[in-house]
């Protein structure tokens, strides 16, 4: 069964061994850049998909299918060790998801991945200087607390 994600801006496809995400217009390309420059810096930590193709033409990318949404039945026991260290790498990296949600946290093999990085943004070392650390980042460890209430939810969303 082909499963689909539809946004404001693109559709996600999720085949047997591959993701695909397609932007509706060339306006909405400048997003799928942003994609693929995070998921290239972020690839070498194992938390974000294989890229494995770009489609110029179709305004599409593939990634590898690295498993399905965080839930109670798949979530690994340390999720939130190891969402912890994602958030982490996304502060040392000086890097903002602005975006993270349960639909963005994937599981494989008891590992947690990200998607979605087309509203993420570096933050340059002037503005981060100016700024406290949790007014940098405080926008995207929110999602710890609400993981946790999402896993211990009995009806667990499943119309989400």
């Amino acid at each position: 069964m082909l499963k689909k994600i539809k946004s404001d801006t693109s559709t996600v496809f999720f085949l047997d061994k591959n993701i695909v995400k397609k932007v509706y217009s060339k306006k909405n390309f400048k997003k799928l850049e942003h994609e693929i420059y995070f998921l290239n810096k972020l690839y070498k930590y194992n938390i974000v998909p294989k890229l494995l193709k770009i489609d110029y033409k179709n305004r599409s990318i593939y990634l590898e299918n690295i498993g399905e949404r965080i839930n109670s039945k798949n979530a690994p026991r340390d999720w939130k060790e190891q969402l912890i260290k994602i958030l982490d790498i996304f502060k040392n990296e000086r890097i903002q998801h602005r975006d993270l949600k349960i639909d963005e946290i994937l599981v494989c093999k008891s590992k947690i991945k990200i998607i979605d990085f087309a509203e993420s943004k570096v933050i340059n070392s002037e503005i981060s200087n100016n700024l406290s650390t949790k007014s940098r980042f405080s926008d995207d460890r929110h999602i710890i607390e609400f993981v946790d209430f999402f896993l211990n939810n009995k009806k667990n969303y499943k119309n989400s």
